[in-house]
């Protein structure tokens, strides 16, 4: 039994993507992605950095210890604005793609 109440565990417990060694070799990397209007009027006179920061901790609430405890993986939440920003957690995972592309693009023209 997950601690957290609020901890979605049935069907619809499903996490938008799945990827193997993301960040641990062998290990399953889960990514929630939210897309958030930051002109919405439940946003109205709130500070940018607290919309993403309520936003990350309703999906870590929401999926991070099933996904621990039960599928033996990590969690990543990747908040994003529909004006373009990404929270902190989503700017991180981006900077690893990134680099993970940067490091193929270079390896081959090596060869």
């Amino acid at each position: 039994r997950l601690q957290l109440r609020s901890a979605v565990t049935g069907d619809e417990a499903r996490l938008d993507v799945r990827v193997r060694s993301f960040w641990r070799d062998g290990q399953d990397a889960f990514f929630d992605v939210r897309v958030f209007n930051p002109y919405a009027s439940s946003h109205h006179n709130t500070p940018l950095r607290s919309i993403y920061q309520r936003q990350e901790k309703e999906k870590k609430r929401l999926y991070q210890q099933r996904v621990v405890e039960v599928e033996r993986g990590s969690f990543t939440r990747r908040v994003f604005s529909s004006t373009g920003g990404m929270a902190p957690e989503a700017t991180t995972c981006f900077n690893v793609l990134l680099l993970c592309s940067l490091r193929r693009w270079v390896n081959n023209i090596a060869q």
